[in-house]
């Protein structure tokens, strides 16, 4: 099993790179995942987060994340839109989750970072794993993951080993190897294949193929080493010991379906979590996600839009607030009230990037104009949410 090399720099106290990426409609989900990793840690370690935007984030945000960790914490924030072109996306995804790719030339101040995705919920200590592993010659430390008969024709296209492919939602990255490899420009090249499924994910897998470290999976445990239909596959690579400790404290990553939109896996985990957020970050977040929440449960007593319009008196320009309330009262029928909503969220996005990321409350005021007979104003609008790949179809 190719397990970590245990270096003795157990004693080092200098900040510990930790590299996020997000949207800012995933702001939430980043600052549940920073706050479960320094939950993880002892009271003296420190960890400098790195993190990694789409589009500016406005200072009342920087402002908050930066409530999580403490004197523990260091922040930094890197604007990094506009910075990948001509790669391949694929639909399911944004450019942001192949910026981890750029991490060699964009912290040349640092021979080693660690990087997580935003959807993880961390249960162990990253700070001491981070301390305890020599790459070495490897470009990367990683969880391999344990690949069913559905994937492997993929793993073959992409020329990788199912025994050797791992996920890169956790990753240990030697940039000091990497830079002297030039391996930004080469993973750059690679991107431009439309055939990638999981784009960075896939290149890094066929440019750092046999010199990855691999690390226990239960620092980076997907969904399906959870689900006991898919042990016999989790067992081809893994023990029985393995399984146990995933299940016993096991950094979730939640691939697939995710806790904040339905019922998944270690759903209470996550929201467990984000109960203990600070409330200067849950103050809207909290009101929109339980109108969301009594919106998909049908709650008999309870009325999402109190909720939503509460959200809204604290901050009457948040979007996805007003894009809930927008789709509300399109279903009730008032388009004209459902306009007005539609219109606030559409101007916030709007207001520093004129394509934003998330293309919903273009679509719905596309509905509201559209049910109003204004069908000229509504096909520029449905047109407008076609920049987002999510509303193509």
């Amino acid at each position: 099993m190719n397990h970590i090399i245990v270096e003795d720099k157990l004693r080092d106290t200098n900040p510990v790179p930790v590299v996020i990426a997000f949207t800012p409609n995933y702001f939430i989900p980043a600052s549940t995942c920073l706050y479960s990793i320094f939950a993880s840690l002892d009271t003296e370690e420190q960890m400098h987060v790195i993190c990694l935007l789409s589009e500016e984030l406005p200072d009342r945000l920087k402002q908050k994340i930066q409530l999580i960790g403490g004197e523990r914490a260091q922040y930094s924030f890197i604007n990094l839109q506009g910075r990948l072109q001509n790669i391949y996306i694929d639909a399911k995804y944004t450019e942001v989750a192949s910026y981890r790719l750029l991490l060699p030339d964009l912290l040349p101040e640092y021979d080693k970072v660690m990087y997580i995705d935003c959807d993880i919920i961390v249960r162990n200590n990253l700070v001491k794993l981070y301390r305890s592993v020599d790459l070495g010659n490897h470009y990367l430390a990683a969880v391999f993951e344990a690949p069913m008969d559905f994937q492997l024709g993929h793993l073959k296209v992409i020329g990788c080993h199912p025994d050797e492919y791992v996920n890169s939602g956790f990753l240990i990255m030697n940039l000091e190897l990497m830079r002297r490899d030039n391996m930004v420009e080469k993973f750059i090249d690679a991107s431009k294949a439309d055939y990638l499924e999981f784009p960075d994910q896939d290149v890094l897998n066929q440019l750092c193929k046999k010199r990855i470290l691999g690390l226990p999976p239960f620092y980076n445990s997907i969904r399906t080493f959870y689900l006991p239909q898919y042990k016999q596959y989790f067992l081809k690579k893994y023990t029985e010991q393995d399984w146990v400790d995933v299940h016993r404290h096991g950094t979730v990553h939640y691939t697939g379906a995710k806790p904040w939109n339905c019922l998944t896996v270690e759903f209470q985990l996550w929201w467990q979590y984000y109960e203990l957020l600070p409330e200067e970050i849950k103050t809207t977040e909290q009101l929109y996600l339980t109108g969301l929440h009594l919106e998909q449960y049908r709650h008999a007593t309870y009325n999402p839009v109190d909720y939503y319009e509460e959200a809204l008196r604290r901050d009457p320009i948040d979007v996805r607030s007003n894009n809930a309330l927008g789709l509300w009262y399109i279903r009730k029928g008032r388009f004209r009230k459902a306009e007005q909503y539609l219109l606030t969220a559409v101007k916030t996005l709007q207001k520093r990037n004129p394509n934003p990321y998330d293309g919903e409350p273009i679509y719905n005021l596309g509905l509201a104009l559209k049910y109003q007979g204004r069908y000229n104003e509504a096909y520029d609008r449905f047109y407008k949410s076609c920049w987002n790949a999510a509303w193509q179809d």
